[in-house]
């Protein structure tokens, strides 16, 4: 079994939406990802909020514009939890309609987020070559969101572990 860091759930915040009487609803997950700004100045990133473009189309059918990030605060900050308004145009989906993605380059970050950046550049991305493929079998972990368990003051990510089942 993979060892998953418990940081990983930290680098989570929820997606959510405004109803009309001014209660808030949770539509999904997403994480927040740091991109080097370039390699000749290290210490520096792009930071994004990355989720599934299914999360932010479920809001834009119900004829909204605001999508809400829901982000925990550190301990000891009132209120435990926040949601920050984010404009649904500002979401960049990706280009390809069949790839289920979309970032937001980050603009609300406070420094009483209890939350950290995941960076890429500590990714070994290299078993997506084609040399590499990614086969049947592998060990994977899912960080996400149970939607009955999903906390009432501040985000409370779970972690999911499986395997690939199965390649087109």
């Amino acid at each position: 079994m993979p060892f998953i860091p418990d940081e990983m759930r930290k680098c989570v915040v929820y997606l959510g939406y405004r109803m009309a009487d001014g209660s808030e609803r949770l539509a999904g997950i997403s994480i927040f990802l740091a991109r080097p700004v370039s390699p000749d100045r290290p210490g520096q990133s792009f930071v994004y909020i990355v989720t599934a473009r299914h999360v932010l189309d479920s809001i834009r059918d119900k004829g909204l514009d605001i999508v809400l990030v829901r982000a925990n605060m550190k301990p000891g900050t009132s209120p435990p939890m926040i949601w920050a308004e984010t404009k649904l145009s500002d979401w960049i989906p990706h280009k390809d309609k069949s790839v289920d993605i979309a970032v937001f380059k980050v603009k609300i970050w406070s420094p009483n987020f209890d939350h950290i950046v995941f960076p890429l550049d500590s990714c070994d991305l290299s078993a997506f070559h084609e040399s590499e493929k990614i086969s049947i079998g592998e060990e994977v972990f899912i960080i996400g969101l149970f939607r009955s368990h999903y906390g009432k003051t501040k985000n409370i990510p779970i972690v999911r572990i499986g395997n690939i089942a199965a390649v087109p």
